[in-house]
């Protein structure tokens, strides 16, 4: 099963070249969707991975880019996302450095911090015509998601033995 159809990179609902093309309630919805899931599926794996391995400086980058580079290489359309991707990312390397040990504000930081990346990005270079209370609800979003994915990929304590 590909993601490609909920990939933000690709299916820029937001922009204003995609004005008309969608009713407004039912972009923001596909947008939501879009972003909720990535930001799930990106969380899920790196805090797996912080479970597992102590993380070097460059990780986050390198997963970041290296999956927007290989959704729009599949897609034959690769442009600047690319960049706000690796911009997110190494980002989210400075996040996981200063929040090693509260990854629950991990999980909320990094998501939160790649879309607003990609929105201010979005804004930026075609324009927005989406409200601004739709713009920052994307990025508190993808940040809550994350957030509820490092309660569900915690681990519960250790039983002690009964006496």
């Amino acid at each position: 099963m590909t993601t490609e159809a909920a990939q933000p990179y690709l299916q820029r609902v937001a922009a204003t070249t995609s004005q008309g093309v969608l009713p407004y309630n039912q972009a923001i919805q596909i947008g939501l969707f879009g972003v909720m899931l990535q930001s799930a599926l990106l969380v899920g794996l790196l805090l797996k991975m912080c479970e597992r391995f102590e993380l070097p400086f460059g990780t986050v980058t390198i997963i970041v880019g290296l999956e927007a580079l290989l959704v729009m290489t599949a897609a034959s359309t690769i442009d600047f996302m690319v960049l706000v991707a690796v911009l997110g990312g190494l980002v989210g390397d400075v996040w996981l450095l200063l929040l090693r040990n509260r990854l629950g504000a991990f999980a909320f930081a990094l998501p939160a911090t790649l879309y607003g990346c990609y929105i201010l990005s979005l804004k930026l270079v075609y324009g927005t015509w989406w409200e601004v209370h739709a713009l920052t609800g994307i990025v508190v979003v993808a940040g809550l998601t994350g957030w509820l994915v490092s309660f569900l990929m915690r681990r519960p304590p250790a039983a002690t033995p009964a006496t």
